[in-house]
Formats: C-alpha cells, sequence, structure tokens
C-alpha cells in the first residue's frame, strides 16, 4: 500500500508538472502568434517552427538596425565635412573676388598677368633708382635733379665728336711717347758707348730732354684718358637714363596702385 500510495503521488505530480508545461506551452503559443500577428508573420507553422523565424527576423532587424545606425554616422560626418569644405570654398570665393577687385579683372589667369606685370614694374623702378644714383655720382651732384639738368643742357653730338677727336689724339700721343721711349733708350745707349765729358753732358742733357717731353705727353695721355672715359661714362649712363625713361613709363601704364 505504501508503495501505491507513493506512486500515485508521483502520478499526481508528473500530471502537474505535465498541466504545467502544457499551460506554458499554450501561453508561448499565444505569445508566440501575438508576437507574429504584431510582425505581420504567417502563424500557419508550429510555434516551435514560428518562433525560430521570429527569432531569425529580429536578429536581422537587428543587423539591419546596426548597419543603419552606421549609415547615419557616416552620413552625419559626411555632412559635417561637407559643411566644412562649403565655409572652405565660401572663404575662398569672398578672396577671389577680393583680388579681382583689386586688381580689376574677371579671371585669375588675368591676375596671374597683372602680378608678373607688378614684379616688372618694381624691378624697372629699382634699375631706374640705381641708374639716377650712378648718375649724379657720376657727374658730382648731389640730386638726380642737378643731374637731370646738366644732362638735359648736353649736346650729344658734340660730346660724340669730341669723344672721337680725344681718341684721335690720346692714339696721336700713344705714338709720341713711344717715339720719345725710343730716344731715351738711344740716348741711353749712347751714354754707355761714349766716356767724353762733354759728350755725356750733351747726350745726358738731351736725355733729359726726352725724359720732359715724356713726362708733358704721359700726363696729357692720362688725361685724354680720363676725359675720353669720362665722356664715354656720360653718354652711357645718360643714354641708360633715356631708355629706362621709357620703360618706366612703359610700365606705369600697367600701373594698378
Amino acid at each position: 500500500m505504501a508503495e501505491l500510495s507513493k506512486g500515485l503521488q508521483d502520478r499526481d505530480a508528473m500530471q502537474l508538472r505535465i498541466e504545467k508545461m502544457e499551460a506554458d506551452r499554450d501561453n508561448f503559443l499565444v505569445e508566440v502568434s501575438a508576437v507574429a500577428a504584431e510582425a505581420g508573420e504567417a502563424a500557419d507553422d508550429e510555434a516551435e517552427q514560428l518562433a525560430i523565424r521570429l527569432a531569425e527576423r529580429l536578429e536581422r532587424a537587428e543587423r539591419m538596425r546596426e548597419a543603419k545606425a552606421s549609415l547615419v554616422n557616416d552620413l552625419r560626418r559626411l555632412q559635417d565635412q561637407r559643411e566644412i569644405l562649403d565655409a572652405e570654398i565660401s572663404a575662398h570665393e569672398r578672396r577671389k573676388n577680393e583680388v579681382l577687385s583689386i586688381f580689376s579683372v574677371a579671371t585669375l589667369a588675368e591676375v596671374v598677368q597683372r602680378d608678373e606685370l607688378l614684379r616688372d614694374r618694381d624691378r624697372l623702378r629699382t634699375t631706374v633708382a640705381e641708374l639716377e644714383e650712378q648718375v649724379f655720382s657720376e657727374l658730382a651732384v648731389e640730386g638726380f635733379e642737378q643731374a637731370r639738368s646738366i644732362l638735359d643742357g648736353v649736346d650729344l653730338d658734340s660730346i660724340a665728336i669730341e669723344k672721337a677727336e680725344a681718341e684721335q689724339r690720346l692714339r696721336a700721343s700713344d705714338e709720341a711717347i713711344q717715339h720719345q721711349l725710343i730716344r731715351q733708350t738711344r740716348a741711353t745707349d749712347k751714354l754707355d758707348a761714349i766716356g767724353g765729358d762733354s759728350a755725356v753732358a750733351r747726350i745726358d742733357a738731351e736725355r733729359r730732354t726726352v725724359l720732359l717731353e715724356i713726362e708733358e705727353k704721359a700726363v696729357r695721355y692720362i688725361e685724354l684718358k680720363l676725359g675720353i672715359m669720362s665722356a664715354g661714362n656720360a653718354l652711357r649712363v645718360y643714354r641708360e637714363r633715356h631708355r629706362s625713361g621709357m620703360m618706366e613709363r612703359a610700365s606705369d601704364a600697367f600701373a594698378l596702385m
């Protein structure tokens, strides 16, 4: 009897467990069916299969949600970058318009051309300033205006003629000096060859005369040489000044300031 009573108790307990499991299954089926209906999933399969399909669908949805979140982040980052680029483009556009307005042109290519012209103008101005300084330094005056007044009164044709004549006189003086040197050499040779006092005195006097003539001609030679150099420099500087003045006037045609 004791064993029978224990068996009945076990059976009743098992029955309760079965009933509870069936109730849980029914509740699970109801919940799965409700979820399937809410998700629009057909509930024509067993509850277990339906639950598996719902779990797979949930997993796919979760992956899609993560992918969407990643895409949203990428989109937000790209939008931020676009805003930065738009701001930079706007700044460059404003700067470009300012530059175009300053140079009074329509394109950046024209700006480059104008910039090159300005650089050429600056170089020409520097060259002109150097030439002006050289001119008033050569003429030993205090400023270029004084040098200009002097040079404006210069007759270039007359200077050219004087220069040619001075060069001719210089060549003649050079030949005369060479001739006197030959005479001096001959006189020295005679002194060495003759031993008489009177002859020596006479030849020595002749030698001294030749030396004086050589000295005078050498001084004249130097004066002529310096005169020719000064005339040449004056001509060259004057021509450079006029040439540079024309270049400056040409560059001023492109002046933008």
